[in-house]
Parts: structure tokens; C-alpha cells; sequence
């Protein structure tokens, strides 16, 4: 567990301060950890995958994923990646147009890897994320 955390910590002490809403810097990161709070308190740190449409940051995970009920949960979480770390509110993204957007752009940037976890995955659950205030 401190392995997960210690990276989480040293981003966060010393992160550069982004401009509130701005996920310009995301677009192209690869990979993200998501810090979330389990049942028992505990922190627990995922590595995902995001993707940004529209200036919006989004993270989804299957429906079945014990850390996606902790986002679902969660008043806000945190979010480290692109050199920087924020505390961010989820917003559940409800199925629709916005819902599928933000699915082809996952398909669009990560290719044949998101097909096949989609594939195995099944239905997702998608969040935006917005800077806490």
C-alpha cells in the first residue's frame, strides 16, 4: 500500500499548481492514477486510462469494479497524472450522447486494447472530473 501512496504524496507535495479546469496537459498522458477511499478508510490508488473531449477530463471503469463503487461514492478523489495532482468531484455521465462520445474517444485513442477490455468489461461507468472547489 505505501508503494501506491508514497507516489500519490511526493506528486502531491510537489505537483505545479494547474489552471482550475484546464486538462489541456491530459490529453496525451497515457496513464492515470485514481486515489480513491475504501469502505474500511483505507486509500487505494488504480491506475487507469483517460481520455479529455471537449476540455473535459474523463475516467470510466466496468460496473462491476470495487474502485468505481468508490468513486461513485466519493465527494471528490484524486487524480495524478501529466505532473500534476488534483482533487477532483466525479460526475456520474449517464448513458446518451455525451456517454457515447466519450466512449469513441477511448476507442479512438487507445484502439484495438480498448475493444478488447471493452469487450471483457462489458457496460461501462463513465465520470467527468472537475477541479473540487
Amino acid at each position: 500500500m505505501t508503494r501506491l501512496i508514497l507516489p500519490f504524496l511526493v506528486s502531491f507535495l510537489f505537483a505545479t499548481p494547474a489552471l482550475a479546469g484546464d486538462w489541456s496537459a491530459w490529453t496525451e498522458v497515457e496513464e492515470i492514477q485514481v486515489v480513491t477511499q475504501q469502505p474500511d478508510g483505507a486509500e487505494r490508488a488504480t491506475t487507469i486510462w483517460v481520455v479529455v473531449v471537449d476540455g473535459t477530463a474523463f475516467i470510466r471503469t466496468s460496473e462491476s469494479s470495487a474502485w468505481g463503487d468508490e468513486v461513485e461514492a466519493a465527494t471528490s478523489i484524486g487524480v495524478v497524472g501529466g505532473g500534476e495532482t488534483r482533487t477532483v468531484t466525479p460526475t456520474a455521465v449517464p448513458h446518451g450522447a455525451e456517454y457515447d462520445a466519450v466512449t469513441d474517444a477511448f476507442r479512438d485513442k487507445y484502439g484495438f486494447q480498448d475493444a478488447l477490455i471493452g469487450w471483457v468489461r462489458g457496460d461501462a461507468r463513465i465520470w467527468s472530473v472537475d477541479d473540487a472547489s
